[in-house]
C-alpha cells in the first residue's frame, strides 16, 4: 500500500476552467410544503413499502431453504432473482430514506480539518479492502472548511468509496485528494484512474437512482452522488465531474472560503 500525505502549497487543479459547465445551482429547500411531503415519504418508505418487500424476501428465502430440491434449474434461478431484486430494492429504499432525511436536517457549522477527516475515511476504506497494498492513495494537505462535520464526512465517504470501487479492476489503483483556493471559494477534488464515464452523460451523475454502470459490474444504489450534491448545495457550494471511459474521473466540489 502506498499512502502519501504531501507537503507544500496546493497547486491549481486542472479542469477549473470547465466548472461553469457543470455547476449545480442551490435549490430552495425551506418551503414548508416540501418538508411535509418529505415526512410523508419517509414514513411510507419506513413502513408502507418496506413491510411487503420484507414479506416477499422472507417467503422466498423460506421456499429456497425448504423446497430447493423440488425445483428445476429455471425455477431455482427465478427464485434467486426475486431474492436478489428484493435485496436491491431494500437498499434503494434505505438510500431514498437517507436522502429525504438529509433534506430536512439543519447543518451545524464549525471549522473542519478536512485533511483529518479525509484521512480517517481513507483508513476506513483501506481496512475493508482485501488487497489494500494495490492502492496508491495520495492525500495532499487540504484547506480547512466551514460546515457541518458529519455531513462533510459523508461527502468524503461517498466520493472516496466511489473512487475505490471504480478502480477495482485496475492492477494499480490510484486515488488522489487535493484542494485549491479559487477566488472566494475552496475547490476540493477526488481523482482516480478507474472506469471513468462518458462525458455525454455527466448530467445524470448527480441524480437520484441514476447509474452509468451495470449493477453486476459495480454495486450501488445510485443515491450516493445525489447526497453529495444536496449536502454541498446546503453549504452554498456546487459539484461537477470530469471523466473519460476507462481513463478515470475527477469529482469536484466547492465550499465558501472560511
Amino acid at each position: 500500500m502506498e499512502y502519501m500525505i504531501t507537503n507544500g502549497r496546493n497547486e491549481e487543479l486542472p479542469g477549473l476552467q470547465n466548472k461553469s459547465m457543470y455547476n449545480q445551482q442551490p435549490a430552495n429547500l425551506t418551503v414548508e410544503t416540501i418538508f411535509n411531503e418529505l415526512e410523508s415519504l419517509s414514513y411510507s418508505i419506513s413502513h408502507d413499502l418496506r413491510a411487503p418487500l420484507r414479506a416477499i424476501h422472507n417467503n422466498c428465502e423460506w421456499l429456497s431453504s425448504q423446497h430447493a430440491s423440488n425445483y428445476n434449474v429455471k425455477e431455482s434461478y427465478l427464485l434467486q432473482q426475486i431474492l436478489k431484486s428484493s435485496e436491491q430494492m431494500e437498499k434503494l429504499l434505505d438510500g431514498l430514506l437517507a436522502f429525504s432525511k438529509l433534506v430536512k436536517s439543519d447543518p451545524k457549522y464549525s471549522i473542519i480539518d478536512m485533511t483529518v477527516i479525509a484521512q480517517k475515511v481513507i483508513d476506513e476504506l483501506l481496512e475493508s479492502e482485501s488487497a489494500p497494498s494495490t492502492f496508491a492513495v495520495t492525500l495532499h494537505p487540504l484547506l480547512p472548511a466551514y460546515g457541518d462535520e458529519m455531513f462533510i464526512r459523508q461527502v468524503w465517504y461517498n466520493l472516496l468509496s466511489n473512487a475505490f470501487k471504480f478502480t477495482r479492476y485496475k492492477e494499480k489503483k490510484e486515488v488522489e485528494i487535493s484542494s485549491n483556493l479559487n477566488g472566494g471559494e475552496i475547490v476540493y477534488c477526488v481523482r482516480d484512474n478507474g472506469a471513468g464515464f462518458d462525458m455525454q452523460y455527466v448530467d445524470r451523475l448527480f441524480g437520484v437512482f441514476h447509474r452509468l454502470h451495470e449493477i453486476e459490474e459495480f454495486e450501488g444504489t445510485g443515491v450516493g452522488l445525489a447526497i453529495v450534491k444536496r449536502i454541498i448545495q446546503r453549504h452554498g457550494g456546487h459539484v461537477w465531474a470530469e471523466g473519460k471511459v476507462d481513463n478515470g474521473a475527477r469529482f469536484y466540489y466547492t465550499l465558501p472560503k472560511t
